[in-house]
């Protein structure tokens, strides 16, 4: 028997297992939130951002951690400018680094300034404390702190359309990347306090899943567009994600810029789904199978294979959760795009036959949930 699919659609929100609380800063077209009139800004908080965002904006070299492809293993991703000397990562179970192992980093070009790293931590045990530290400029970084968690019961943050960069429109610089600082820097701030309040409500996250359009500008059609960096820098700036990993899915915002493959170290990725920014991914946590889609590609038949594959892969799995994008039972101004009123129809059939039992959605910049569906009507078993 085909079990019914339960559609949620975010802006900015965190969810956990049972749990519900919502913390919203997303940017409509008409308007944007100044982070000035914010709760946050208006304390010394947003005069110091303004000192730290000084520092940070023109080196996006902070730290990207990534889930592995199962709850034993941790994904790192991190710039370096080209011209450093190989760069290294270690972990170790105390914060004194003693007995710390070298894990193998893997270096490619990024840009003619930067170079991407990537390395992959295993054998991780549940509920332990470990420290990892890598180098920036031949220096190694003061260690952080990641804590595994127990994969029997636990919870995960959702989060859709941080889009950093995109209160640009609403702002009054001589240039357009005067502008671009700053709404990266305002749209930081309201990310960082985003984050902040999201583990203020629950500070024992196992990790985060991004429905995508991470940051702004990477929207331009039939060619691959580079100039973000800045807000990945904005982007990747929270002290909290040094400690939890983000599942991103490739948004509309993201899908043209290579960039995003080089920032993030995804498990299990595929070249089916594939635009400029890579292609679907799946990984394992406990036993839940977390498939993600690259909605932006609308070959359907590439999607079909991958989910088909994944699941098969995957027949353990207690439960199955789907990520992509576009809202396709949103009740936003995008539900009824073609592109979407296409996946709607055509990709349904597919996430029932293989018992997908909740897709999480972002797009809309609104906050939905649908009822139990099946054939794409209510299931009124479930009521």
């Amino acid at each position: 028997m085909k079990k019914g699919i339960k559609y949620l659609v975010s802006i900015i929100i965190a969810v956990m297992i049972f749990i519900l609380a919502t913390n919203i800063f997303a940017i409509e077209k008409s308007r944007y939130t100044d982070a000035t009139q914010t709760r946050q800004g208006k304390t010394y908080e947003w005069k110091n951002w303004c000192e730290e965002w000084e520092k940070i904006k023109n080196s996006p070299t902070q730290m990207s951690l990534s889930p592995g492809e199962d709850e034993t293993q941790l994904n790192f991703a991190w710039y370096s400018k080209s011209c450093d000397v190989k760069p290294n990562l270690k972990i170790s179970d105390n914060p004194k680094m003693e007995d710390a192992k070298a894990l193998q980093v893997i270096t490619t070009k990024a840009s003619d300034e930067y170079k991407t790293n990537k390395a992959t931590a295993t054998n991780l045990k549940p509920n332990t404390r470990y420290y990892y530290s890598y180098t920036i400029n031949g220096k190694w970084t003061e260690p952080a702190l990641y804590k595994t968690k127990n994969t029997k019961r636990y919870t995960f943050g959702f989060v859709g359309d941080p889009q950093i960069g995109a209160s640009y429109r609403n702002m009054n610089g001589e240039t357009e990347l005067e502008n671009q600082d700053k709404a990266v820097r305002n749209d930081s701030f309201n990310w960082n306090n985003t984050i902040k309040n999201m583990i203020r409500r629950n500070c024992d996250l196992s990790f985060i899943i991004s429905a995508g359009d991470q940051i702004q500008s990477g929207y331009k059609k039939n060619e691959s567009y580079d100039h973000n960096e800045i807000e990945y820098a904005g982007y990747l700036s929270p002290c909290a994600l040094k400690s939890i990993p983000i599942a991103t899915t490739i948004g509309n915002h993201d899908e043209n810029s290579e960039n995003y493959s080089y920032h993030f170290n995804l498990p299990n990725k595929s070249k089916l789904g594939s635009t400029v920014a890579g292609g679907n991914y799946y990984y394992r946590y406990g036993n839940t199978l977390f498939i993600m889609l690259n909605t932006n590609n609308e070959n359907i038949d590439e999607h079909k294979k991958f989910i088909e594959c994944v699941t098969k892969l995957n027949k353990d799995a207690r439960w199955k959760v789907v990520t992509m994008h576009h809202d396709i039972y949103g009740s936003g101004e995008h539900s009824s795009t073609p592109s979407v009123v296409k996946l709607r129809y055509k990709l349904i059939p597919i996430l029932e036959k293989n018992n997908i039992d909740v897709v999480l959605s972002g797009h809309d910049h609104i906050y939905s949930r649908s009822y139990i569906l099946k054939g794409g009507k209510l299931d009124k078993n479930d009521m």
